[in-house]
């Protein structure tokens, strides 16, 4: 099994929508962990760990949620510790 940590922003319609709380929802339904925050630009970043077909279904399920303009991501280094999934104070 192949672990990885991204770091994805998303831009758009996401802050005030409760976007957060879906992702967690959704990222600890999924068995994901990591954190979300806003950012002081209007996006969204997400921190994830998981495998990376499941990170994409659960960035493919916010997009389907949410209006997001654009998606960026970047691998990050892995916590093989990483539990949980919290929601960030905003930057």
């Amino acid at each position: 099994m192949v672990i990885e940590t991204r770091v994805i922003r998303f831009q758009g319609s996401v802050q005030g929508v409760g976007f957060r709380w879906r992702a967690r929802h959704e990222a600890i339904a999924l068995k994901l962990s990591g954190s979300v925050r806003n950012q002081s630009d209007g996006s969204v970043e997400l921190r994830v760990t998981g495998e990376p077909a499941t990170i994409e279904n659960l960035v493919d399920n916010l997009v389907k949620v949410f209006r997001v303009s654009s998606v960026s991501s970047h691998r990050a280094p892995t916590e093989r510790d990483a539990r949980g999934f919290r929601i960030d104070i905003d930057a």
